[in-house]
C-alpha cells in the first residue's frame, strides 16, 4: 500500500519536458514552448530549458475539460 503511494506522489511531481507536454496534449512543441512562455501552461526554467510539473498540467486539463 504505501508503495503504491510513493509512486503516486512521485508521478504528481513528475516534471516534464516540452517535448513530453506536447507529446502528451498532441500539439507541436513550439505550440507547447509558446504556451509556457505566455503562462499558459504553469511552468518554470531551470537554465534554459522550460519544466513543467505533471500535476499542475494535469490539474490545468481538468479545468479547460470543465469549461467546455
Amino acid at each position: 500500500m504505501m508503495s503504491n503511494q510513493n509512486e503516486g506522489a512521485k508521478l504528481q511531481n513528475e516534471l516534464m519536458t516540452v517535448q513530453e507536454v506536447a507529446d502528451y496534449l498532441r500539439v507541436s512543441r513550439v505550440t507547447a514552448w509558446r504556451w509556457c512562455q505566455e503562462g499558459t501552461i504553469p511552468a518554470f526554467r531551470i537554465g534554459r530549458v522550460w519544466r513543467i510539473r505533471r500535476d499542475k498540467l494535469l490539474e490545468l486539463e481538468e479545468r479547460l475539460g470543465d469549461a467546455r
